[in-house]
């Protein structure tokens, strides 16, 4: 890693599964030639983290896993026991993550919330339709979210998950580290021999990773949330860390997103 003729840092690539470029960050041909050839993913981002596109080697075609995946998607019934899946598991980590906050406050406050994310779960189980169980999973998912208000001091500025584009500061940090996880799902199902395109839960649409957004949806709680309410526990962030702008965007500041990627890594490598 160079940076005005300075060498910054020295990695070994053994050790890398993807590289995550944001803003403008320019990177060698045989730097690139080099990557792919080891299956490392390269990741374009926006200086505030919005996904631009990605690098990846040819040597992860596997036909025979991609046909039988689209034959599953295209079938009600596997599709729906797949998808199933993904939402008890996303349930169960949301409930985990509301007990962990609930057990940081004066007072206990977010049985309520819990209580019906558990609800959530029963119903999910007995859901016999994929329209059905999205509802379900988009249910708990707003009981989920609403519970932060509880929890996060006023000057945070939350209101409910806001994404495109984010409008506070906790809403900025999900979203960026959300799409870190994102790429992380397009990575790992390339490496299986799958299409990140095709998923279950998310229905297919143009330019997204619904495998992807699949894969990472019981990771959401305790791989992100987690750490964004790690950071703001231990003051790591605060507000003046952020760009607010009235009725409009919020952005992270260069050292928020730096303490940001660093606990999220710190995670990932835990």
């Amino acid at each position: 890693m160079v940076h005005r003729d300075e060498v910054l840092a020295r990695v070994n690539l053994r050790r890398v599964r993807q590289v995550v470029l944001i803003g403008r960050v320019g990177m060698s041909t045989p730097f690139l030639q080099k990557a792919l050839r080891r299956g490392i993913g390269i990741v374009l981002t926006d200086d505030h983290g919005e996904f631009i596109g990605r690098f990846e080697s040819m040597e992860r075609g596997t036909p025979g896993y991609r046909l039988d995946q689209a034959k599953a998607a295209r079938s009600s019934s596997a599709a729906l026991k797949i998808a199933r899946g993904f939402v008890l598991g996303k349930l169960q980590n949301q409930r985990v993550m509301l007990l962990r906050l609930d057990r940081r406050m004066a007072e206990p406050i977010l049985g309520p919330y819990i209580r019906r994310i558990d609800r959530s779960r029963v119903d999910a189980m007995g859901a016999d339709q994929l329209a059905v169980l999205r509802g379900i999973e988009g249910a708990g998912a707003r009981d989920y979210f609403a519970a932060f208000g509880d929890f996060l001091a006023p000057e945070w500025g939350w209101k409910g998950r806001v994404r495109r584009p984010p409008t506070d500061p906790v809403n900025a940090m999900l979203s960026f580290a959300y799409t870190l996880l994102t790429n992380e799902g397009v990575t790992a199902a390339e490496a299986a021999g799958l299409d990140p395109y095709v998923g279950f839960l998310h229905e297919a649409h143009v330019g997204r990773p619904s495998l992807a957004l699949d894969l990472i949806e019981e990771f959401r709680p305790i791989l992100v949330d987690s750490v964004v309410f790690s950071l703001l526990g231990r003051s790591q962030v605060t507000t003046s860390d952020f760009d607010l702008v009235p009725d409009g965007p919020c952005r992270m500041t260069r050292d928020a997103r730096d303490a940001l990627i660093t606990a999220y890594e710190r995670r990932m490598l835990r």
